[in-house]
């Protein structure tokens, strides 16, 4: 069974956000992975997006969110593995 640090550095190099500082559009490359969804988190922690269904690529409007640093966070079978990205 697969732990938790393996997950993660997999994960990690299976996902891209891009562009990053992103003005308007965030769009998210998944690589031969799955997951069940990603958040959106603000760094205080207020939850400010939800995704349930993913597709290998996707693009989110993120034009309504202010700018800072937020974090999106990907579950995929109980496993968790977060990625940063800044709204201008």
């Amino acid at each position: 069974q697969e732990n938790v640090a393996v997950f993660t550095a997999n994960a990690l190099g299976k996902i891209s956000l891009h562009p990053n500082p992103a003005i308007a559009v965030l769009n998210i490359d998944i690589v031969d992975d799955s997951f069940d969804g990603l958040e959106i988190y603000s760094t205080s922690g207020q939850l400010m997006r939800s995704v349930s269904t993913l597709s290998n690529r996707m693009s989110l409007d993120i034009s309504s969110l202010a700018s800072g640093m937020y974090f999106v966070r990907f579950s995929s079978n109980g496993f968790v593995v977060t990625k940063r990205f800044v709204k201008e």
